[in-house]
């Protein structure tokens, strides 16, 4: 039985705020400029020299013997491992606390059911390479830090199950089904590369959304019509945001091409460029709202039917969106704003690893040196230079 969700509460349609630092205009200038960027090409990547500088730290390395759940979750809110108010696992419910506690009596692993690392769909401004990349690598060894300190505490250790959710999204994103499938294998390679399966799986939504798909489309048209009432108060604010937000992933590649076709033709094209900027404004903002009020639709509706919650019944509730009563973990260096798979990975000067949009690499391109590993079609990373 569905329980009901008002659109007056929408706690549980999260997004990740766009983070827009890429300037046109020094776009522009890098264009007027551009030269072929530095580049390098590993024969593999050096997995002993990334694990011994990003691997658990000493500061959590001790075990416990008889360790309790409150020992636990106090391990699992360290600092270096939790993001947002220490208070949300912590909930007055005490759901997380005591899903640790059932794992412990009962002698098995804990679960952490994380949403997330949805993928990589084309997308000029944020990131050419489709495939994984060191921020992913990087959030991947981050969890498995977790898993690692509450194997010290309990035995039968953490396994942390990463839903994928780019593929549930791709049909109002306007990406092809197809083109989210290898992410997942990918992703697979990582977590090998890491030593980390038996810590660390992965199951699609897409999978879980199948299975229940009687149960989703029953509801459907009434979670369409209770959002609808909500979505055309334009007042409500969370529309707008959410809004801005699903614009930089929304696809918009014969935008795109429209455009690098009107300026490498020269002077033959039969619009002007203000009528262009116009209408792909105004096809982009529709694209934009249809994107999101379907996101909200379809959010809404995985949670009446509690679809993740009935596949892993066991399982903490992880997120990437800190919330009340939800365990999230630390992805990504505090520099960063986006999601890793938003963007692509740089290891700075300083040897921190953060995630910005590419376009941010295009405008000051000469600050960078793209390194490859062998057989790949876009950077792994792009290494800072120093002056």
């Amino acid at each position: 039985m569905a329980q009901q969700v008002s659109p007056e509460n929408f706690i549980h349609i999260s997004y990740t705020e766009p983070g827009w630092k890429a300037d046109p205009q020094k776009l522009l200038d890098a264009a007027r400029r551009w030269r072929s960027p530095d580049s390098m090409m590993l024969p593999r990547f050096d997995v002993d020299t990334f694990q011994r500088t990003h691997g658990l730290t000493s500061t959590v390395e001790n075990a416990i013997e008889e360790a309790t759940p409150q020992q636990v979750l106090t391990r699992m809110t360290a600092p270096e491992f939790l993001n947002g108010p220490i208070e949300h696992p912590w909930a007055e419910d005490g759901t997380i606390l005591s899903k640790i506690r059932d794992a412990m009596e009962h002698g098995r692993p804990l679960e952490l059911v994380l949403p997330s690392f949805a993928g990589r769909p084309h997308n000029p401004a944020a990131h050419r390479r489709v495939a994984p990349d060191l921020g992913e690598l990087y959030a991947l060894q981050l969890l498995k830090n977790i898993s690692d300190a509450v194997t010290r505490l309990h035995a039968p250790g953490l396994v942390i199950t990463l839903l994928l959710d780019g593929r549930a999204h791709r049909d109002f994103y306007g990406y092809s089904d197809h083109e989210g499938m290898p992410y997942a294998s990918n992703l697979w390679r990582q977590i090998d590369l890491l030593g980390a399966r038996g810590q660390i799986q992965i199951v699609e939504l897409h999978d879980l959304m199948s299975a229940r798909a009687s149960e989703l489309s029953d509801i459907d048209e009434r979670v369409r019509s209770s959002i609808s009432e909500k979505w055309t108060d334009k007042s409500f604010p969370q529309r707008a945001h959410l809004i801005r937000a699903l614009r930089q992933g929304t696809e918009t590649t014969a935008i795109s091409s429209a455009l690098i076709e009107m300026y490498k033709s020269g002077d033959s094209f039969p619009i002007s460029v203000q009528d262009f900027a116009d209408q792909a404004e105004l096809i982009v903002q529709e694209r934009a709202e249809h994107t999101a009020f379907e996101y909200a639709v379809l959010m809404t509706k995985l949670r009446e039917l509690d679809v993740i919650g009935r596949a892993f019944p066991q399982a903490i509730r992880g997120t990437v969106h800190p919330k009340p009563g939800q365990y999230a973990p630390i992805l990504k260096n505090v520099r960063t704003i986006i999601s890793p798979w938003h963007g692509v990975a740089i290891l700075t000067a300083s040897g921190e690893i953060v995630t910005e949009y590419e376009s941010m690499i295009f405008q000051e391109f000469e600050r960078f040196r793209a390194v490859y590993i062998y057989g790949d079609e876009a950077p792994f990373y792009y290494e800072e230079l120093t002056e």
